[in-house]
């Protein structure tokens, strides 16, 4: 062949993972219909469970604006990693241009017996409108990582790495978006996972391990390789591509490679398909996850990574990339 035609792609998170029942709570909320419109825009979501995560305080200094804590996870009651971490919610709020007039923090407790009733342990830092007793903005166990992942000046923690590991239940598409295949219309997978998968903590609701990752696909780089007989033309260096065609492809090579066990079509003939990108105009297609994610299954396991320089993952040998020849 004359010519040689790659393309690579990114996973990128559009949203910071969320629990099974913090979306459901979320999808309750008065701004339900925002954060809908934000997530629709994932056309490619994953299942997954990992042990939760919690706050435990250790000094809050209104002066400064800081907020010590320890990230804890715990196992049978009791508590099993702990991390330290630092919030300058000064900066937080400066971030999301949210004013800090009447604001009161409120820690959100356990439920009631959790971790023997140790008031220092929280889900979440709630930050109150105590004139309307409206709640304005919350920091959660997840966010706190999501953000330390993406370098956010708000936020000090070394040890995030310790929690960014996802056992992958199921990977799904919807070309409607990904709020409405999950929420507005009960997925029938989300639910048997519910029914099925064993707690890792008997003392935590399995609702609350459950993590949905929503994903947008993103084009990285085009690349072409001529010899010396090649005729170069103006629509080699075309790659514009169909979206639909892009998320289907996508969708069966991550299944192919992971094998999640709720994927019950294990697409073993990919890279042939017929609504991928097998008998397109490229040779060669590539795959990275552009977050600080590691997704784990009985068969393997995608390890990705966050940069502001999406080019230079390509190059990155701490990043997973999956290339596939057509």
């Amino acid at each position: 062949m004359n010519k040689k035609r790659g393309q690579f792609f990114k996973l990128e998170l559009i949203w910071p993972q969320l629990s099974n029942l913090v979306l459901e709570r979320m999808s309750g909320s008065d701004n339900s219909n925002e954060i809908q419109n934000i997530l629709n825009n994932s056309s490619l979501y994953m299942i997954c469970q990992k042990s939760v995560g919690y706050f435990e305080i250790i000094n809050i200094d209104r002066n400064k604006h800081e907020i010590k804590l320890n990230y804890i996870t715990k196992y049978k009651n009791k508590i099993k990693s702990k991390s330290f971490l630092k919030i300058n919610y000064a900066e937080y709020f400066k971030k999301y241009d949210l004013k800090t007039e009447n604001i009161v923090l409120v820690p959100e407790p356990l439920d009631e017996g959790d971790i023997k009733n140790n008031k220092d342990i929280i889900r979440a830092i709630l930050f109150v409108d105590h004139l309307n007793n409206e709640i304005i903005t919350a920091i959660n166990p997840e966010t706190a990582v999501y953000s330390a992942s993406t370098n956010e000046n708000w936020i000090e923690f070394k040890e995030y790495k310790q929690y960014i590991t996802f056992d992958l239940h199921y990977i799904g598409i919807s070309n409607n978006g990904s709020y409405e295949r999950l929420i507005n219309n009960p997925h029938g997978k989300r639910l048997t996972i519910l029914s099925k998968e064993t707690r890792y903590d008997t003392h935590e609701n399995l609702t609350n391990e459950l993590f949905l990752l929503f994903f947008n696909l993103k084009p990285i780089v085009g690349t072409n390789e001529f010899n010396s007989e090649s005729e170069i033309l103006e629509k080699d260096f075309d790659f514009s591509y169909d979206n639909t065609k892009l998320t289907s492809d996508a969708e069966k090579a991550l299944i192919s490679i992971l094998k999640p066990k709720y994927n019950k079509i294990e697409y073993s003939k990919y890279p042939i398909s017929k609504d991928g990108f097998y008998n397109s105009n490229l040779n060669t297609v590539s795959y990275l996850i552009a977050n600080d994610i590691i997704l784990e299954t009985e068969v393997g396991k995608i390890q990705g990574k966050y940069s502001t320089d999406s080019y230079s993952l390509i190059s990155d040998s701490n990043i997973d990339i999956f290339s596939f020849h057509f």
